[in-house]
């Protein structure tokens, strides 16, 4: 079913361009560049996931309370590769800061874990003392077009488990977020609203963006959660989807003759990636509606108890109208036939 799913091998190129950016900011910046090895480092061990363009994977519209709950990641590390070719022109500012196009992007992930801690200065005692509960640190890495380099951000933004904003208190950069996006038409102010915490990963970048943003540190936090703001949306999708009950992952593997020459140009090799392997054996594909309640979109059905004659079970959340295709693209996760009777 993976045969039209090309490898983007994009970790692969970011680790030897953060390799080239920690050597250079070596004496300059020497906490940013030492991180930036330590992200370099996390990309290989991270396991890797193939998204669609602009990590379409549900309306965005739809995203609640179902997709947050959801937001459990597979493995202890994981990077999601995926091609960002939008339609819009990208805003030549957003919150004051200067943007550049960038067509390819990875959110680099981790759970909030006493036992892994990458980044000691990310203070994460304090934000495991403030969310008890846990959640994913997503710190975003992102190809410049116009440099054709792969850069990252001064930081990234941590998605506690308790994520609902009831009787939380708006901070000035949650504000400032809100009022950025909405100014490049980004956002309506009707969208759904859940806990972000922003963290600073490259400490001497964030110093710079401050400096940036007339010294104003509300500011430059804001813009923090605003570069990771793509990211964070497409991890929670890919989780939404992961953990569903009828969801399966499926390798793609790399050709021995392109790792041998990585190899011999001394460059990192490419690595297996991951699929969504979504199956129409546990969800109505050929799903009938009517009136106006009828939707062909593939969409989330939540996880729910049901009440049988002799138990009650809980049945797991699942992708519904996994065939349809208005809504996905195919050839970027594979959908599996119900069977091949209903196949063309």
């Amino acid at each position: 079913m993976t045969t039209d799913v090309r490898l983007l091998n994009y970790c692969s190129d970011a680790i030897d361009d953060l390799r080239h950016i920690a050597v250079a900011l070596h004496n300059l910046t020497p906490h940013t560049a030492r991180h930036a090895n330590i992200v370099a480092d996390m990309l290989r061990e991270a396991t890797k996931f193939i998204l669609p363009n602009c990590a379409r994977l549900i309306d965005l519209f739809s995203i609640g309370d179902s997709h947050l709950e959801l937001l459990r990641l597979p493995y202890p590390i994981v990077a999601f590769e995926a091609p960002w070719e939008n339609e819009k022109e990208v805003e030549p500012t957003l919150n004051g800061y200067r943007q550049h196009k960038s067509s390819r992007r990875i959110a680099l992930c981790w759970e909030l874990d006493e036992n892994f801690i990458p980044f000691p200065s990310v203070q994460q005692s304090r934000i495991h003392a403030a969310f008890p509960d846990g959640g994913i640190f997503i710190f975003p890495i992102f190809y410049i077009d116009r440099l054709r380099s792969w850069q990252f951000g001064a930081g990234g933004s941590f998605v506690p488990r308790d994520f609902r904003t009831d009787n939380v208190k708006k901070l000035p950069a949650t504000h400032i977020v809100h009022s950025a996006l909405r100014e490049v038409g980004r956002a309506s102010g009707k969208e759904y609203e859940f806990r972000v915490q922003p963290f600073v990963l490259m400490p001497e970048l964030f110093s710079e963006l401050v400096a940036r943003g007339d010294f104003n540190t509300d500011r430059a936090i804001a813009q923090v959660n605003l570069d990771a703001h793509d990211e964070v949306m497409m991890v929670i999708q890919a989780c939404s989807v992961l953990n569903c009950s009828n969801v399966e992952m499926e390798d793609v593997r790399p050709s021995r003759s392109a790792n041998a020459i990585r190899t011999a140009t001394c460059k990192s090799p490419f690595f297996t990636c991951k699929v969504l392997q979504v199956s129409m054996d546990h969800s109505p594909g050929a799903w009938q509606g009517w009136g106006t309640a009828a939707s062909p979109r593939m969409h989330l059905r939540r996880g729910h108890l049901r009440r049988l004659p002799e138990r009650v079970v809980w049945v797991r959340a699942a992708m519904i109208n996994a065939g349809s295709r208005d809504g996905i693209v195919v050839k970027d996760y594979a959908v599996r036939p119900q069977s091949k009777v209903n196949e063309r």
